[in-house]
């Protein structure tokens, strides 16, 4: 009889524990704003600090830097909120304050372009060799764009 006193007790606390539990789980919906703006600031943070760190804001994907993975999610987020046109202007024109790339790949590419341009004027033309040693990057870029044009793969924007 004592057992059965001490098991309905430890059941029934467990039951109230996980009500209130629950109960705390789930927050007004002004509470939930507040928690998430917390959130997005502490990770804006985050992403300031690496910045000042690192200058740039593009968290690496290197399998060597795992330190950053939920910062690397997060901001892949950012750039997909963006994309979808669901990212507040409060938040980009904070994310553009500290120079957020918001598409890297078209970063790269205009970064590429504009290494070229001055190669043109220094050299009076865009025949890089990929075997140069000083402009061996540039040159696997510019063969890559040859490539990607003679397969119709480049867009027209970039001809």
């Amino acid at each position: 009889l004592e057992l059965l006193k001490v098991k309905i007790t430890f059941v029934t606390m467990s039951k109230m524990l996980r009500k209130k539990q629950s109960s705390s789980l789930s927050n007004s919906p002004e509470e939930k704003n507040i928690e998430e703006k917390s959130s997005w600031k502490q990770r804006f943070d985050e992403l300031y600090a690496f910045k000042a760190k690192n200058g740039h804001c593009n968290v690496s994907r290197s399998k060597c830097d795992t330190g950053n993975k939920s910062l690397r999610r997060w901001v892949n987020q950012q750039r997909v909120s963006y994309k979808k046109n669901a990212l507040n202007s409060e938040r980009i024109q904070e994310l553009n304050s500290i120079g957020f790339i918001w598409d890297p790949l078209e970063y790269a590419w205009n970064e590429h372009f504009d290494l070229l341009c001055a190669y043109k004027n220094q050299h009076g033309h865009c025949n890089v060799s990929r075997y140069d040693a000083g402009n061996k990057t540039l040159g696997q870029w510019v063969n890559q764009q040859r490539v990607f044009y003679k397969k119709n793969a480049l867009s027209s924007n970039r001809i």
